[in-house]
């Protein structure tokens, strides 16, 4: 999740965040055991139920989960792609509220000192320890959305690291937990040899699914069915029928990043005004920086002349709000020429009192290495909303498509093409009355 825990009270108070709620049961490998399923599952897609819970900040995903450590507890924990383990909080659960208040960041780093050890996020350290549990998503369900009749899927031994009660990122965070699914396992990323395996790996290595991939697909509404987290699959249900799920590879799979080679972000304006080029990449259009893709970030996030140049046109000169219909939509443009388009109702989070929803990116991510170029976008959840995204970690690639409950065209793209149809009309019927 690329956000920001040290957010100020103010923004936490202002904020607003949809999280998606699921079920999920964890299980002491000391204590009961609970038996995966047979291997006849192990071709079929599980999909679990994500359900929206108004707090915070956004919208973004999370889980309700039932976690069995020494005793029974529900957690809920994120659904996050920017993230890459499993990690809990020591001594919460039960009836425990979701607050609105802020959320753990991007896991940047890992620090191993004894026998325990820190996971460092965008402002905020937890330290704990790594146990192995039976991780159980009760009550998925399968490929046709009919409930499983054993209701309940079981992941054994896998690796989870639980903070300490006292960390503060937790305490401000208001959730028990983050489901990291992250494109490699906490060994790769953050360092710490004890989180050997992803979720979708602790799902093939209990042979209950083969394909190590997952998809998610957020829902605006009840008319479109519930959010759904997709594993071992996806589902051609969640496209729009006049799209095609087209798939990129991963520039650099062993950062652990869910990214994409960006080539340029672009202000495209409906009356007809040249298109600008926010060159997104320092040296022009065409560098090497990247676009992350977030389930757990709330809004969009760019580095900050990008989010200036958004914001400053947005407004007129005497800095009042424009119509929407003045405001540009936002191109993003991969290397290989794919655009992505979003309109001021996806970029904005209140169009009424002209709040903007992309944030500044955390300073880390848009700084470049040797090993690591700079992330120049966090993809978060209005771009998620709109497009449908499956996760490929066995072939290193991200696929995305027009998400059924939305469309190709942004919302000034629409009202430009019923413009022009009316001016046609208009014309023809001057032209027929002439002629007659």
């Amino acid at each position: 999740m690329v956000g920001h825990a040290a957010t100020t009270a103010a923004m936490l108070q202002n904020a607003l965040l949809f999280p998606l709620l699921s079920s999920l049961l964890l299980f002491d490998s000391r204590a009961t055991q609970v038996s995966s399923r047979a291997g006849s599952r192990r071709g079929t897609p599980l999909n679990v139920e994500l359900s929206p819970h108004v707090t915070g900040f956004g919208t973004r995903s999370v889980f309700s989960m039932g976690v069995a450590l020494d005793n029974s507890r529900t957690l809920q924990v994120l659904v996050d792609t920017g993230s890459s383990s499993l990690v809990v909080q020591s001594g919460v659960g039960g009836n425990t509220p979701l607050q609105a208040t802020s959320f753990l960041a991007h896991s940047l780093a890992g620090v191993r000192s004894g026998q325990n050890a820190s996971i460092e996020y965008e402002g905020a350290r937890v330290t704990g320890s790594v146990l192995h549990s039976t991780v159980c998503l009760p009550g998925d369900r399968d490929s046709n959305g009919g409930i499983l009749p054993t209701g309940k899927t079981c992941v054994k031994s896998f690796p989870v690291f639980e903070s300490a009660t006292q960390d503060s990122g937790f305490s401000s965070l208001g959730l028990d937990g983050i489901m990291g699914l992250g494109p490699v396992p906490g060994k790769t990323k953050l360092g710490i040899n004890e989180l050997d395996e992803t979720f979708v790996d602790g799902l093939a290595q209990s042979s209950i699914q083969d394909r190590r991939i997952f998809s998610l697909f957020t829902s605006p509404g009840p008319a479109y069915g519930p959010s759904m987290l997709t594993l071992g699959g996806w589902s051609p249900a969640n496209i729009r029928a006049d799209s095609e799920l087209h798939f990129w590879s991963l520039p650099q799979p062993l950062t652990g990043r869910w990214d994409l080679r960006l080539q340029d972000v672009l202000l495209v304006f409906a009356n007809g005004s040249a298109d600008v080029s926010l060159g997104p990449c320092g040296a022009g259009a065409g560098g090497d920086c990247r676009a992350l893709l977030d389930s757990g970030t709330a809004l969009l996030e760019a580095t900050p002349a990008i989010t200036e140049a958004i914001s400053s046109r947005v407004v007129d000169d005497a800095g009042q709000c424009l119509e929407q219909a003045q405001m540009p939509d936002l191109h993003i443009k991969l290397s290989n020429a794919d655009v992505f388009k979003l309109g001021p109702e996806d970029y904005m989070q209140n169009l009424k009192a002209c709040e903007l929803g992309v944030e500044d990116i955390h300073a880390k991510l848009a700084s470049s290495s040797s090993s690591e170029p700079k992330a120049t976008l966090v993809l978060g959840q209005p771009f998620m909303r709109k497009f449908y995204a499956v996760f490929d970690q066995e072939s290193s690639r991200i696929g995305l498509a027009v998400s059924v409950a939305s469309s190709p065209s942004t919302q000034n793209e629409e009202r430009h093409q019923r413009q022009l149809r009316q001016q046609q009309e208009t014309l023809a019927s001057f032209l027929k009355g002439a002629a007659s």
